[in-house]
């Protein structure tokens, strides 16, 4: 499929995917359409019979170039299902933590309601749902501060996670992240602006350098930091920025470790992807004190 960061696959091996899924038996194939697998035609041939538009932000623009083009791309999709839905800016459910999780759940039962299903049942459902890995997912412990690993890596995820978390948190927030490399470098300064806003202390590292310099990168994000923000860290090791993290972190705190969330590989040099999980170096760093439950 081309490597580990890939949302949709190549058009082949997409379609050999939703074969399988009638021959095991499914009656419907849920699949995220990224901007990149609309262009490059990768859901060729496939007639979705609803789309959805959870939200539309500046992203990826190092491949569409402008935000026109981006919104283009997008709307040439949701343009060709047979139903169309656009995700509500309030939602009455709440279920899940973070206000921006509710408004997934809010177009996701606008979605089953639109094929028939009943909205009651849906809203009912959702009450044994469960975030996925890698969103707002927890590592718990007994030091009495907070871990939690979440896929955000543009500046409106980071805004939504970092803005719920500081809502949630007593003591100090405590954020590690950094900004993939050979991907839109313009949303850095954005993204370090923002987590400043929110959090009491930033740590920076690596996310996927590639063939970028790591510090590079993280004095990209830093330029969107101001100066009289003094609680700001680099620590290019990605281990050893959420270790450090760890470390500091006091009773009342939450950590925030973001922008792999549920992904298993890291790339640092445009080549190889190397073997990485967030949630496992967190609860590595835990065992060896004894410090999860």
């Amino acid at each position: 499929m081309g490597g580990y960061h890939i949302t949709s696959p190549d058009v082949i091996t997409f379609h050999r995917l939703l074969r399988k899924m009638v021959d095991d038996g499914c009656k419907y194939g849920v699949i995220e359409v990224s901007s990149h697998a609309i262009d490059q035609k990768r859901i060729a041939g496939v007639k979705f019979a609803v789309g959805v538009l959870t939200n539309i932000a500046p992203e990826h623009l190092d491949y569409h170039k402008t935000f026109a083009e981006y919104k283009r791309v997008k709307y040439s999709f949701i343009n060709n299902c047979r139903v169309k839905i656009v995700a509500k800016t309030n939602t009455d459910i709440n279920l899940l933590p973070g206000r921006f999780n509710n408004l997934n759940a809010q177009v996701a039962v606008d979605t089953v309601v639109s094929l028939c299903y009943n909205k009651q049942q849906a809203l009912e459902a959702l009450h044994s749902f469960e975030l996925p890995e890698g969103r707002l997912d927890e590592i718990k412990n007994d030091l009495g501060f907070k871990i939690y690993i979440d896929f955000a890596h543009t500046p409106d995820s980071l805004e939504a996670v970092l803005g719920y978390l500081k809502s949630v948190t007593p003591g100090r927030l405590i954020s590690v992240f950094g900004s993939a490399g050979e991907r839109d470098p313009y949303k850095r300064p954005k993204m370090g602006k923002i987590a400043a806003e929110f959090s009491d202390m930033i740590i920076l590292t690596a996310e996927d350098p590639r063939t970028e310099d790591v510090n590079d990168i993280i004095r990209q994000i830093k330029s969107g930091i101001s100066k009289k923000y003094k609680t700001v860290y680099d620590i290019p090791d990605r281990k050893k920025a959420i270790k450090y993290a760890i470390k500091i972190a006091k009773k009342g705190d939450t950590i925030a470790v973001l922008g792999k969330g549920h992904e298993k590989s890291m790339n640092m040099d445009g080549k190889t992807e190397t073997p990485w999980s967030d949630q496992e170096v967190v609860k590595k760093l835990l065992t060896k004190n004894k410090k999860i439950v």
